[in-house]
């Protein structure tokens, strides 16, 4: 649990210029950017899982839908960079 504690501190303070978001999560035409944007930098995270060693699956509640839909988003923490 301390990794993780310490992994999400990453996300504290980062900035849009910081996350590089893959071409893959915006293939499907419902998701899009500025969600992304939003939840990394403002939304309040509803659940995560370590998936491995600075990779984690964060939960967000999704942008528009009903309560009992999320929206997940994976994140790799590269070490050394300035990209989240």
């Amino acid at each position: 649990m301390v990794i993780m504690v310490l992994t999400l501190s990453y996300l504290e303070g980062v900035s849009q210029e910081q996350i590089d978001i893959l071409p893959h999560a915006l293939k499907r035409e419902t998701i899009r950017k500025e969600w992304i944007y939003n939840c990394i930098l403002e939304g309040e995270i509803s659940g995560v899982l370590k998936q491995r060693e600075n990779r984690l699956r964060i939960y967000y509640k999704h942008p528009i839908k009903a309560d009992n839909y999320d929206l997940v988003i994976i994140i790799d923490v590269i070490k050394g960079s300035t990209n989240v």
